[in-house]
């Protein structure tokens, strides 16, 4: 099997200096997808269920 770890909060961010950051509360069951830049290949697939654990 693959195991992730998970998080309550992520933030995406440019690599400038400047105020520009998105945040992105976790609050609610939701589905992510990790997907590679170039070919949109899906490298890691999962859903967060419960993100209070």
């Amino acid at each position: 099997g693959t195991e992730a770890a998970a998080v309550t909060s992520v933030t995406v961010g440019v690599t400038s200096v400047g105020p520009n950051t998105n945040t992105f509360i976790v609050d609610h069951p939701f589905l992510f997808v990790i997907k590679e830049k170039y070919t949109n290949a899906i490298l890691f697939m999962g859903t967060v269920t419960d993100p209070s654990k």
